[in-house]
């Protein structure tokens, strides 16, 4: 329960983060901003398969929080973030994210 609802704020992280001064601490235009959430979709979308197919080759209680301390690498990594470009890398963070919680 726990990690459904990180995962729910987590989705909206990049929404709030563009209102509450990103667009100009890190000068993002254009459609940037549609590209990052986008991008998170994306690596959320594409980790489902191998997610579903990782849980029958590794245990669970092993799978899920590993997937959870790279998830918070992610989080980390975005949090320094020093321009836009960075936040592309929201795609690994998406993916790692859909292996933490699996349906």
């Amino acid at each position: 329960m726990l990690s459904y609802m990180i995962k729910s704020l987590d989705q909206k992280n990049v929404s709030n983060a563009y209102v509450s001064g990103m667009k100009q601490a890190l000068h993002v235009d254009g459609n940037e901003y549609n590209y990052f959430t986008t991008l998170f979709n994306c690596g959320y979308l594409v980790g489902s398969i191998p997610a579903q197919m990782s849980l029958s080759l590794v245990p669970p209680l092993i799978m899920i929080p590993s997937c959870e301390v790279f998830w918070t690498i992610m989080v980390m990594l975005l949090s320094r973030a020093s321009s836009a470009k960075y936040i592309y890398i929201s795609v690994f963070q998406g993916m790692a994210e859909r292996f933490a919680t699996p349906p």
